[in-house]
């Protein structure tokens, strides 16, 4: 139809899926829905639908998830491993997607660093580190950080807004039994 967009419905791509199949590798099935970032021109968006999963952790994840402008809209459970990077085109945070959460969740075990992030309903979770080139990373009302994967620590780097209404549940690990 012209157009660089496509779904991946169901988990299936058939070109994707083919691709990796031939190279012996295995497919790890996801629902998402994002356009083709390639020309200089173009934007990204993606939407992780409520009752969807877009896994960036495992053998298909690449290091670098590119995006430019556009936006990244997560309603369902969003994973980024531990060796994966959702980052701006080249580096460059302030040429990259806005990252909004409107439910479900978001585990970053690697690297969230887009031109902003949102985080308006549901939970921002894991280990790894995230950030916001044009402005804090904020946290609205029902919204929650909890911060590490039981105990653990999630780095911002940069500055953190939490709007009333907003929690951050911090899981304390003690150093000795209670008496």
């Amino acid at each position: 139809d012209g157009s660089r967009a496509f779904d991946v419905a169901g988990g299936r791509h058939p070109v994707v899926e083919a691709a990796l199949e031939g190279s012996g590798a295995a497919f790890v099935a996801n629902d998402c829905r994002f356009a083709d970032p390639s020309d200089p021109n173009d934007s990204t968006s993606l939407t992780n639908e409520a009752g969807a999963l877009f896994d960036a952790s495992g053998p298909n994840s690449s290091n670098y998830i590119s995006t430019r402008g556009g936006s990244i809209s997560n309603a369902g459970d969003f994973r980024i491993g531990a060796n994966t990077n959702l980052i701006g085109f080249g580096g460059v945070a302030t040429d990259s997607a806005d990252f909004v959460q409107t439910g479900g969740s978001t585990i970053v075990d690697g690297r969230l660093a887009l031109n902003t992030v949102d985080i308006q309903g549901g939970v921002l979770s894991g280990s790894g580190a995230v950030s916001a080139a044009s402005g804090p990373v904020t946290v609205g009302p029902g919204a929650t950080v909890a911060p590490g994967n039981s105990p653990g620590t999630l780095t911002v780097d940069g500055d953190f807004a939490q709007g009333p209404g907003g929690t951050v549940a911090i899981e304390i690990d003690t150093t000795s039994s209670p008496s």
